[in-house]
């Protein structure tokens, strides 16, 4: 079985990154993470669905905010586009950091030191433009006291 979600992983890096093994692996590396644990997650869906009912705006928050990263290696998957995702990525990450920052405390929030993680995650890429944007985007978001 692992074979073959290897097969449907490989069969969704862009045809532009096929021909570089090193562009293929981080499009393998990027791509797998994401689609797996975003699918997993939103599996709890159906059972909220079933046991709650109708979710609400936070409810709906959370369940986008999970979907984020299938649709970021779809975006991947079907463009190319390595450096832009990585982007989206970080600010994915950053949006849930805020949002939990702005619901615990704000900058003194436990969540504050989670920023650390965007320009860490975008190092990555291997692209000085990505992790210098992400890094922006960390030091530009700071949870603030709600």
């Amino acid at each position: 079985m692992l074979a073959q979600v290897g097969a449907f992983i490989d069969s969704l890096v862009h045809s532009s990154a096929r021909h570089d093994p090193l562009a293929a692996a981080r499009h393998r590396a990027f791509i797998a993470p994401r689609l797996i644990g975003g699918l997993l997650a939103l599996t709890a869906l159906p059972i909220h669905l079933a046991l709650s009912g109708v979710p609400g705006p936070l409810e709906i928050f959370i369940y986008g905010w999970l979907a984020s990263p299938v649709l970021i290696a779809a975006y991947l998957s079907r463009t190319g586009c390595y450096e832009h995702a990585q982007i989206m990525s970080s600010m994915a990450l950053a949006g849930l950091i805020v949002s939990i920052g702005l619901a615990t405390g704000g900058i003194t929030s436990f969540a504050a030191v989670w920023l650390v993680l965007i320009p860490l995650e975008a190092a990555l890429a291997a692209s000085r433009r990505v992790v210098m944007f992400a890094s922006a985007i960390a030091l530009a978001v700071p949870p603030q006291s709600g």
